[in-house]
């Protein structure tokens, strides 16, 4: 796994940093504006308390870029979809969250595939999951059980 600068890291892959003093699992968003791009982390491990948030990173923030060493595993949910899950559409495949927009919380969804941020996406949904955070080991099976028996 390769350290690099947050702008240097593409939407939808997992990265590791610290949010809040804490190394996070996070998935890396990007939000397109007319004249700028910015850049954010989703913390997944260890789990949001209860409230998934999308928080900004300065594009020269060192991030670990985790390259294929996790996926999301969903499980459907039958309910109507509330921040954390993940929604599918036509469009895509999006995880809701909340984000800070000019020191207000308000409603965000992250493309899962490529990390776009969107707005407004939960019309014409097909499904609704929870989520987990699965661990590959690099190494395949024998890696796997190297490390469960240290």
């Amino acid at each position: 796994m390769a350290v690099k600068k947050a702008g240097n890291v593409q939407g939808g892959r997992f990265v590791r940093t610290l949010v809040d003093g804490r190394e996070c699992v996070c998935l890396k968003a990007i939000g397109h504006g007319k004249d700028y791009t910015n850049h954010y982390v989703v913390p997944l491990d260890p789990p949001a308390d209860g409230d998934l948030k999308m928080l900004y990173v300065d594009y020269s923030v060192e991030v670990e870029d985790c390259n294929g060493a996790y996926s999301l595993a969903l499980d459907p949910v039958d309910a109507p979809p509330e921040v954390g899950h993940v929604l599918v559409t036509g469009k895509g495949s999006f995880i809701k969250v909340h984000e800070s927009n000019k020191g207000a919380w308000s409603l965000g969804y992250v493309d899962i595939k490529s990390g776009a941020v969107r707005r407004r996406q939960e019309r014409d949904i097909t499904g609704v999951f929870r989520w987990r955070l699965v661990p590959h080991h690099p190494e395949g099976v024998l890696g796997k059980l190297r490390s469960l028996l240290g």
